[in-house]
């Protein structure tokens, strides 16, 4: 078994702390606002789904319906909205907490990167995307969650991390965007 001489991303930033990367966006540790918003408003709505009677764990169809889910029929009777509502709205505890541990840390990543807003709109555009794909795939199954925009976050990581100009070496924005990879395929599997 031949064996892999290159040090881990690990290693590689033990030996090269990240104050010794002057002027990368990505070394820059800084409070991530926009992550504690997206995070928050997911967080808040379903409290709010909760708080109104909803089931914690199992809502009905009805239930997610009336609180913005993605559903063919509403959708082209003009209810245009939930293209962005149904990604805040979650199919119980599980689900959203999966997907706000999935966001936080995708989000934060992304926030360092492409800077707050950026990561805002990328967030809403790839719902939005998301969402419209769903419903005309099954335009009669009601969708909800913020899988589709966490994807796309993933996908401009990965993307942002392998063709973009960073002063970060090539290993650590290699390990950076090839566990982002993986973590996107294991969340697809």
């Amino acid at each position: 078994m031949e064996q892999n001489n290159q040090p881990l991303v690990g290693e590689v930033v033990s030996q090269n702390p990240p104050s010794s990367y002057t002027g990368s966006p990505i070394a820059r540790p800084r409070y991530h606002a926009f992550t504690l918003l997206l995070v928050g408003v997911n967080i808040a709505v379903y409290v709010a789904m909760v708080l109104g009677g909803v089931s914690a764990f199992s809502p009905t169809v009805q239930n997610l319906q009336h609180w913005g889910a993605m559903y063919g029929p509403a959708f082209a009777a003009g209810q245009r909205w939930r293209l962005v509502t149904s990604a805040f709205v979650h199919i119980g505890l599980i689900h959203i907490a999966f997907n706000m541990w999935c966001l936080w840390y995708l989000a934060e990543l992304s926030e360092t990167i492409f800077g707050g807003w950026t990561t805002v709109a990328i967030y809403i555009l790839t719902a939005m995307t998301s969402a419209l794909l769903s419903v005309m795939w099954h335009p009669m199954v009601t969708s909800a969650g913020a899988s589709g925009a966490i994807f796309g976050l993933a996908g401009a990581i990965i993307i942002a991390l392998r063709i973009g100009n960073h002063h970060v070496p090539q290993l650590v924005r290699r390990g950076i965007s090839n566990s982002a990879f993986r973590f996107a395929l294991y969340n697809l599997i």
